[in-house]
This record gives C-alpha cells, structure tokens and sequence, in this order.
C-alpha cells in the first residue's frame, strides 16, 4: 500500500513539473523580446526614396539601445538616421549614430541619461530613410546586426527573436494586353466587356483603371498574369476609346487602348415595288427597296436578302427582279442586317395575273383580246421609248417581243377572279 502511494505521488510529481514546463514555455513564447524591421517587405520604384522602422516588442525595463542595420550600398544609401519615440518617451536620451555608405551600415544607440528608469512593451527604437540608385533593380536585404539591450540598471537584456527585412526595386513597368474586344469592333445594345492580361516581374497584384474616352469608369486590383474580365456595361452610341492602365508596388505604369463602336439602332426597310396590295400582269415581281442603317454612328448595311412566300432566305446586294412562274397571292420579305448583327425586315403582300395587260374597270382578272392590243402598242419597246409599257413586258426582261405574246397565248381567256379568287 505504500509503495502504491508513493508511486502516485511521484506521477503527481511528475506531471505538474511537465505542466509548469509547458505553461513557462508559453509565457516565454508570449513575452519574446523582437527587434524586427517593418515593413517587412516592400517594393519601390528605383530612383525613389523609402525608409524602415526598426521596431521592438516585448521588452521590460529598457534603458538603453543598439542596433546595426547592413544593405547593399550599390543599390541604396542612407541618409538619416531618426531616433524613435519608445526609450525617450522615460525621459532624455543620449545619442550616437552613424552611416556607412561604402560599408553599407546603419548604427544608432540611444540611451536613457537617467540611470534606474526604463520602458516596457512595444515601440519604435529608429526610423532609417534611404535614397535608392535610378539603375538598381533586384531584391535586397534588410539584415540586423550588433543588437545590444539594456535595462535600466545596466544589465543586458536579451534579445529572442530579430525579424530582418527586404526591399524589392523595381525598375521595369508592369505590361497590359487587352484581349478582347478587338480594335475596330462594333457592340449593340450588349454589355461591352474588357478582357484584360496584366504582367509584372515582381508584383503578384497589381491595381488596373479602365478610362472610357478618359474617363476612369472602373478600378480595382488583379492577379500577376492572369485573364481579368471587367464589364462595362452597355455603352452610349458613337465610337469609344478605351485605356486599360496597371500599376505595379513600386507605382510604375503601363496602358494599352482599343477603339470600339456602338451602334444601339436596327437597320430600316422600306419596299418600293411591289406596291402593298396590287395586281401585277407579269410573271415576276421587281423588287425595288431601300435598306438604311440610322442613329447617330451607324454601323453600316452588312446583308440584304429576300423571301418568297416563305422560302429560304436568296441573298442580294440591291434592287432586282424575281421571277415568279405561279399567279394570285404573294408575300415577299426583305431583310437588312448591319455590321453589328441588328436585323429588320419588311414585308409587301400582292398578286400576279399574267397576262393581264388592259387596266380597265369591269375588265380587271380577265386575259383577252384587250391585253393583247395593249402589247401589240408595245411591241419591240425598252424602257425609255415613246410606246413603253411595263406591264406588257410579261418576262420580266425589259423588252416587248415574242416571248411576252407567247406568254399571253399560255394564259388567254384566264379570267383570275374565278382562278385566284375575288379581289
């Protein structure tokens, strides 16, 4: 039994060493006295000025501090040394500083001229500005050195942890390529979209404005080489010059534009000939129309074309005659489409009685001996001459002749109110 207990206290024993073990790393963790340069990390442009603080944390009753910071003297210079707020916000301090430009080293040293009066927590021991070199271009080292702490009775203080920093210079503009749209191309009532690539060689994100005839109309950042897609909405009609700019760390910059064209109104169509509603005598219908493209900056007329009583769509690039073998009703249909894909169309219904030359009340649908005097008037005509007439000309080929009579005998005493029906 008492080994028993002896045992249990010795595991007792042991544990609560391990706990206390643990819970003094924590604390010592926690309460880690850093020297660190901040930022950490920076990106300036070569040429331009950038400082860095040299920071403390975690410390207890200091009275005094030194700290050396090395760069690379080919790349930048320092140019003052600043001593921080944190030791003499105790009261008057003592300084020494000095700058290495050749060496390329920074060292300050400050201390409390009151012996038995420190500071504790977190602050700035010095600020060290530099110039950097127009030509320098690379990632360069921040490193500390020399660090000496002391409290206030003279004693060192030790230092946990040193954070050493960089600064990256960057000489060279990042580089936009707008990938879509194309220059010269031509939007409708449709969102405009700008796809855009941004490259840089040192930045991972860059910032991007996206200027509409020099407006800046969106901004934002995006990723290091990647495909970034800004919508722009529908834009106003008329032509639009958009300017995609990036902007790297270090504030350099780059473009590149596109001229675009928005065209918000369909094209329009008009059908001349045939008339709406009327009676033809001969075995065609000549088409006569007008397709125009309105608005303000129009795209232009990029397709015309036609349908006959609901056929397949027959391509045309202006007026012309379509030769019809079957009478009665009819439907034709043009279409306009302009250059950015905005579509009209207009349609015309009529009627087709070959044959039917004579224009005559009470004589209207029938082919008779009429209809042929009229052509015998015509007779070897073409448009222009004194004996012209368009409705004797039954082929369509602007001629009066054989073929129109040998029409007129296939349709001789057709009376078309019985064939096509009452008008």
């Amino acid at each position: 039994m008492e080994d028993k207990k002896m045992k249990t206290k010795a595991s007792i024993g042991v544990v609560g060493i391990a706990v206390f073990l643990v819970l003094v790393g924590a604390v010592s963790a926690v309460d880690a006295t850093t020297v660190s340069v901040e930022p950490a990390t920076q990106t300036v442009k070569s040429g331009d000025s950038f400082s860095v603080d040299i920071n403390i944390t975690d410390v207890t009753y200091m009275g005094m501090d030194q700290a050396l910071l090395n760069f690379d003297p080919t790349a930048m210079q320092a140019t003052g040394i600043v001593e921080g707020d944190f030791l003499k916000s105790a009261g008057t301090t003592s300084p020494y500083t000095g700058i290495d430009n050749t060496a390329g080293t920074a060292i300050f040293c400050y201390s409390l001229q009151t012996q038995g009066v420190g500071v504790s927590g977190n602050g700035t021991l010095a600020t060290i500005n530099f110039d950097t070199i127009p030509e320098a271009e690379c990632t360069f080292d921040l490193t500390l050195t020399n660090i000496l702490l002391a409290d206030g009775n003279g004693d060192p203080i030790t230092v946990d942890v040193t954070v050493d920093g960089e600064v990256k210079l960057d000489n060279t503009p990042p580089t936009v390529d707008i990938t879509a749209p194309e220059d010269g191309h031509w939007f409708d009532s449709e969102d405009v979209v700008i796809s855009f690539h941004p490259w840089d060689n040192k930045a991972d994100m860059l910032n991007y404005s996206i200027y509409d005839d020099g407006v800046e109309v969106a901004n934002g950042t995006a990723a290091n080489c990647s495909n970034k897609e800004v919508n722009l909405g529908v834009l106003t009609e008329c032509d639009h010059v958009i300017n995609v700019t990036v902007e790297d760390y270090a504030g350099k910059t780059n473009s590149s534009e596109v001229t675009i064209h928005v065209d918000l109104y369909p094209p329009t169509v008009d059908i001349m000939s045939p008339g709406q509603g009327l009676i033809y005598p001969n075995l065609c219908a000549r088409l006569n129309f007008t397709a125009a493209d309105p608005g303000v900056c129009p795209s232009g007329i990029n397709w015309t074309a036609y349908s006959l009583d609901g056929g397949a769509n027959v391509t045309i690039t202006g007026n012309t005659t379509i030769e019809i073998t079957t009478p009665c009703d009819h439907t034709l249909i043009v279409y306009a489409k302009d250059e950015v894909g905005k579509e009209n169309s207009s349609a015309v219904t009529f009627a087709l009685w070959p044959g039917d030359v004579y224009e005559q009340a009470g004589q209207t649908g029938k082919v008779n001996g009429f209809d042929l005097q009229r052509l015998a008037w015509a007779f070897m005509s073409e448009p222009g001459d004194p004996n012209w007439n368009e409705r004797a000309d039954l082929k369509c080929d602007n001629v009066v002749n054989g073929f129109d009579l040998q029409r007129l005998a296939w349709n001789f005493m057709n009376d078309y109110t019985v064939i096509c029906g009452p008008v």
